[in-house]
């Protein structure tokens, strides 16, 4: 019986986003010993693991997230790291409170990602955006496609 291990996304030289978290290399290694999935089926899935998956004799699992292939969606742990990323502080309110972290080290920057994915996990879709817009302060959002 063979395990299946689960990735969310697979880089060819170095990590680009917090959750990429399988390098090509890494799957070569790994496949020999596991199944893989992939959660979400984000589009590097596809444009890496062409090269990649050719002549894997396990098998290769990938979810597809269908909100984001039938209608724009706000991909908010992507929105909420990239912005974490380059700044030393982040300071907003939300429903009557105010948050500031500040983002200066590596260990802060990782721990406020953690702190807002927490926040964003127990909110409905519309609530992320309401946060989203009060983080940015703005209502315009990358596009992750």
């Amino acid at each position: 019986m063979k395990y299946t291990l689960c990735a969310h996304s697979i880089y060819e030289e170095k990590p680009i986003g917090i959750l990429d978290d399988l390098s090509s290399k890494e799957f070569r290694k790994l496949i020999k010993l596991f199944n893989i999935s992939f959660d979400d089926g984000y589009r590097n899935i596809y444009t890496i693991g062409k090269k990649v998956f050719k002549n894997c004799s396990n098998k290769i699992y990938i979810f597809i997230n269908p909100s984001f292939i039938e209608k724009k969606s706000t991909i908010w742990w992507f929105e909420i790291y990239d912005y974490i990323k380059d700044k030393d502080f982040i300071r907003f309110n939300y429903r009557g409170k105010e948050f500031f972290r500040e983002t200066i080290t590596s260990n802060q920057k990782i721990n406020t990602y953690k702190e807002l994915s927490h926040i964003f996990k127990n909110l409905d879709r519309k609530h992320q955006e309401e946060l989203l817009t009060n983080l940015k302060n703005s209502i315009s959002r990358n596009n992750y496609e």
